[in-house]
């Protein structure tokens, strides 16, 4: 199964038990999303006009981009996205997806907890990311956690998010969070609670070594971070906003705003993974005045010192800025973009834009909202964020509450590549075989390896328009 990083979560396709597996697994549940991102799985709504531009070809060779009609959340196509927040943690992490009746689904992969009266020791997701094939990990804040220092504990999960364990605590407190998984390791941030913004790369063996930050980076600003088979790579933005500094593994500027452009660094972020990993980076131009805004975004490949495409929007055409998740196609991504709920007959304040996921033709210049979550433009923090895609044939273990195995050869008494839980996302190869009264199916586990698994036990996604 073709996989397609989309902040390098790598394969996040898990795997099922059978024959044999008798190890209780807590599945993820499948629920509705709240309101404020409830998939409309009926009716496409209604456009009341798509924008047509309104000044001045771009600059510097920028692509014009434009919003577009809605179109549906497609299929093949599994999604993993945290609960868009206007102030405070995120609600849930959750992997969208169209069952194979066609209607989508949204299982709830980790959800905070402290906002439940019920809970001894409440727990909220203030960040997500993504590693290698299968590997995400999470910081969980002691808390509520907005804007106070609380203890947090980092948890990870090898199979896509539907099992979870803890790996790292820091009891002391402070703005500890998890800024990347490298291989086998993690990199943090606020170890120390009076250095929030201090650095450590953290060893297997759970000791730390302080990565230092170099002069001239700003240690106010998020930081972003890529990883895969070649490790980690942690880049931040400098004080004056318009380099960008790898951090980690090395210290160097591995990016600047194109010369004539007066703008700043916004929102960098990392996609793919590995030889095919290209930094995305988006700035503002500052010399629009009080004209709606006009932005800009850029995709720069390791060790290039030029952007290789730059896009811009303007939000007088309706469009605020979008970024990508993943690759649909060479030229067709899956991302967030920041709507005119207006243009969409959504009851939304007027020159206020929020953001969905949305479907981006780069080649014709498109952003087009993804038609199940166009009510979300009307809430506060608009709809999910993306994170990873995973494209292709995939099927749901379901397994009864039990795991799966997945082994080596189509039959009970081959090999065993693992078990893995109820609820897990498998790639399906193509293949199937009837071997011993049962049918057993190709599948690609977590990690990418290639294996068999009892057809009773999955649940196809859908595959078809």
């Amino acid at each position: 199964m073709k996989r397609v990083f989309a902040g390098i979560l790598a394969g996040v396709l898990l795997v099922a038990c059978s024959g044999g597996g008798k190890e209780p697994s807590p599945g993820p549940g499948t629920t509705t999303p709240p309101a404020s991102q409830t998939p409309a799985v009926t009716a496409t709504p209604t456009v009341t006009g798509t924008a047509t531009p309104t000044a001045a070809p771009a600059p510097f060779g920028a692509k014009r981009m434009m919003p577009g009609d809605p179109v549906p959340f497609p299929a093949e196509v599994v999604m993993y996205a945290t609960d868009a927040v206007w102030e405070g943690p995120t609600a849930a992490l959750r992997r969208y997806y169209r069952d194979t009746t066609g209607l989508m689904r949204a299982d709830v992969l980790l959800e905070s907890a402290w906002a439940q009266d019920d809970q001894a020791a409440p727990r909220a997701i203030v960040g997500v990311v993504v590693g290698g094939p299968g590997e995400m990990g999470a910081t969980l804040c002691h808390g509520s956690c907005y804007g106070t220092s609380q203890p947090v504990t980092i948890v990870r999960s090898s199979d896509g998010g539907v099992t979870w364990r803890e790996v790292l605590d820091l009891p002391a407190g402070g703005w500890g969070t998890l800024v990347a998984l490298d291989g086998d390791g993690l990199v943090v941030r606020g170890v120390d609670p009076l250095a929030w913004w201090e650095i450590a790369a953290v060893r297997a063996d759970g000791s730390m070594v302080p990565v230092p930050v170099p002069a001239g980076v700003a240690n106010n600003v998020d930081l972003v971070a890529a990883a895969g088979a070649t490790g980690a790579v942690v880049v931040g933005k400098g004080e004056d906003w318009r380099t960008l500094w790898q951090i980690y593994p090395e210290q160097k500027v591995v990016g600047e705003v194109p010369a004539g452009i007066e703008g700043r660094f916004a929102s960098p972020s990392f996609v793919g993974s590995g030889s095919d990993r290209v930094l995305q980076l988006r700035w503002w131009d500052e010399t629009s005045g009080g004209a709606p805004g006009v932005g800009y975004l850029g995709f720069l490949r390791p060790g290039a010192t030029q952007f290789e495409d730059v896009y811009t929007w303007s939000q007088a055409d309706g469009l605020a800025g979008f970024t990508i998740a993943g690759w649909v196609s060479p030229t067709v991504a899956i991302g967030r973009a920041e709507f005119d709920g207006a243009l969409y007959g959504v009851n939304s304040p007027p020159d206020f834009f929020r953001g969905i996921p949305a479907l981006i033709d780069f080649e014709r210049g498109i952003a087009s909202p993804i038609a199940e979550f166009l009510p979300a433009l009307a809430a506060k923090a608009g709809g999910p964020v993306p994170h990873e895609l995973l494209l292709g044939l995939a099927a749901r273990v379901e397994a009864a509450g039990e795991c799966l195995h997945v082994r080596e050869a189509p039959a009970t008494t081959g090999a065993s590549l693992g078990c893995f839980a109820d609820g897990v996302i498998l790639g399906l190869r193509g293949e199937g075989r009837e071997e011993g009264g049962r049918s057993w199916y190709a599948v690609e586990t977590p990690d990418g390896r290639e294996g068999w698994a009892a057809g009773e036990f999955l649940e196809e996604l859908r595959t078809g328009p």
